[in-house]
């Protein structure tokens, strides 16, 4: 049976063949649409956009030769394959239908096994030329800055790593640049003011002496960033700043309006501030926010002084393992929705917060990267699973029965050799359906060894459970890489989320997420949805599943019990209207 996406468009003029091609091919699970005539069927391949033509050659007014050289003619029909069908079986006819633009013949009378099996090898090679494009747009989307072509920042760890692999004893200059005056930009000319003043501003600040695309990436919003190698960091700064102060001296003049634009610059120095591309990247990044503008450029180096963080991290490594052994940390539970039925909530992602005795609730960005780098992810990660296991146990004793619940795996966790032994444990402990289990783990995660990644994911998936790539697209999976590993679910990361549905870039980028997850028979969970507009976007790309908090923010397991009382009490006559409320009252 073939995918049910599989469309097929016959044009002839005799009712006969048309009614056999049907009947032949609907069994087979296409979605099949006839013409009986050449104009008939360029309007239809225009509203279709069939994955197959199947096109007479004899008929009326538009011979199959003419109606295929208008299809290959139309840039948006062009790269649908053609199969001429044809009485006429001599060489110049088919010489003549290829010339036209046609992909393969089959002569009347035909084989109806051999009229399956071209048809079939021709629908598996388009939807895989279809699936490869759009690998490549969301290629491009990853590493390019759709609004204004300029790398991101993905391309510039790139870069960095390469200049320190090639380089390893020249020191680098990680620069990173802060434009402010962009809401004036964007009060007078909107979005694309913004980007096209970006563009300028990139032209303008590159080396005059590289043509490397690469050399400025867009980070965010209005930040861009540079790498130069340096023999002498303290000459070449000053030479810098000096081209930066020139480079912006002049007004950028857009649709006859003047703009200054000051700018802050920050600066981290290979080897002397860090050795990894992200560090040097932040480091520069951090030092810019210092910088306290007095005329229209000012800048910072990366100094000991800005070291207090980290001693402040010292100090919070300290009450981090206080808190393990003194019972400080707490799950919070994050519904995840049904985006295109009326389910309302089908699952909960479980997160963990800790609950400080003097800070308060504590967000895990601020202390689970410091337990991943001292090794308390462990234990930490082993309660996260055994807490949130008990407390799905005790909703479906409440009747709650239905629900999955996400875990989160860290990369420490993904490779410990004990991993799918104690998953195992934990659901022979509760007594839990394997399928009610999700665990999320990262592309980064995945990608750092892709064979023993592979090998632990088929265990997992042998025991049942799902498994969701999580933060999607912060990355970048192949095609062939997703086919690879036996995951159920991609989970668009919410900074792609955040700016639709007005960022056409944010949109391209989701949309072909969506398309190539779709293909390849993938659930998508969207994150970060806070908005109506948001929701009715990504219900308009069929994306399936959502969570944010436009219907509700992590919540304590007690709140999250009355929000499943709310919904599973009122029959889910407006679940997300419920889990929005019930939410905003926890």
């Amino acid at each position: 049976m073939n995918s049910p996406s599989s469309t097929i468009l016959i044009i002839d003029d005799e009712s006969f063949p048309r009614a056999t091609l049907e009947a032949l091919l609907l069994p087979e699970g296409y979605r099949v649409e006839t013409c009986s005539g050449g104009e008939q069927g360029l309007r239809a391949a225009e509203r279709l956009r069939p994955d197959l033509i199947l096109l007479d050659v004899m008929m009326p007014i538009l011979d199959g030769y003419e109606v295929c050289r208008r299809l290959r003619a139309n840039k948006a029909l062009a790269a649908i394959p053609i199969i001429m069908v044809t009485a006429l079986d001599d060489a110049d006819s088919r010489i003549q239908g290829l010339e036209a633009g046609a992909d393969d013949f089959i002569t009347k009378p035909f084989n109806s096994a051999e009229l399956r099996a071209r048809v079939r090898n021709i629908t598996r090679l388009d939807r895989y030329r279809k699936l490869l494009e759009q690998q490549e747009q969301l290629a491009y989307l990853t590493n390019y800055d759709h609004a204004t072509g300029l790398p991101k920042r993905v391309l510039l760890n790139n870069q960095i790593q390469s200049e320190i692999k090639l380089r390893s004893t020249v020191k680098l200059l990680v620069i990173m640049l802060r434009f402010d005056g962009f809401d004036k930009v964007q009060h007078a000319l909107g979005q694309n003011g913004i980007d096209r003043m970006l563009i300028e501003l990139s032209n303008r600040l590159r080396d005059p002496g590289t043509n490397n695309r690469q050399s400025i990436a867009r980070l965010q919003g209005n930040c861009l960033g540079l790498v130069k190698h340096s023999s002498h960091p303290e000459r070449d700064s000053v030479e810098l700043i000096e081209h930066l102060r020139s480079a912006i001296a002049a007004p950028i003049e857009l649709d006859g309006q003047n703009f200054v634009v000051p700018m802050r610059v920050g600066i981290s120095v290979y080897p002397d501030d860090g050795r990894d591309s992200d560090q040097l990247i932040d480091q520069a990044s951090f030092a810019g926010s210092q910088v306290q503008l007095k005329e229209q450029l000012g800048y910072a180096f990366y100094t000991a002084e800005m070291n207090r963080l980290v001693q402040q991290q010292i100090t919070l490594e300290a009450e981090l393992h206080h808190a393990v052994t003194g019972n400080q940390f707490e799950l919070y539970y994050q519904p995840k929705l049904d985006l295109l039925g009326e389910r309302g909530i089908i699952g909960v992602e479980a997160l963990i917060r800790w609950n400080h005795p003097e800070r308060g609730l504590i967000a895990p960005f601020q202390f689970i990267p410091l337990a991943e780098a001292t090794g308390m992810i462990q234990p930490i990660g082993d309660w996260v699973f055994s807490q949130a296991c008990d407390q799905l146990r005790q909703w479906q004793q409440q009747g709650f029965d239905g629900l999955t619940l996400s875990v989160n795996l860290s990369g420490q966790q993904f490779n410990d050799p004990q991993l799918v032994d104690n998953i195992r444990r934990q659901l022979d402990r509760t007594g839990l359906d394997a399928a009610s289990l999700e665990l999320e783990l990262t592309e980064t995660h995945l990608l750092e060894s892709e064979t023993e990644a592979e090998r632990i994911l088929h265990e997992l998936k042998a025991l049942g459970v799902g498994l969701a790539i999580d933060d999607f697209g912060t990355g970048y999976s192949s095609l062939s890489r997703l086919q690879r590993f036996p995951v159920d679910v991609l989970k668009i990361d919410r900074a792609f989320i955040h700016d639709l549905p007005d960022s056409t870039g944010s949109a391209a980028l989701t949309q072909a997420i969506l398309a190539m997850a779709h293909s390849l028979g993938l659930e998508v969970v969207a994150e970060g949805i806070e908005t109506e507009a948001q929701r009715d976007f990504l219900r308009q790309q069929y994306c399936s599943q959502g969570q944010g908090y436009l219907f509700s923010r992590p919540v304590s397991a007690e709140s999250m019990t009355e929000l499943l009382e709310s919904q599973w009490n009122s029959d889910r006559p407006n679940p997300q209207a419920s889990a929005k409320s019930t939410a905003e009252q926890a």
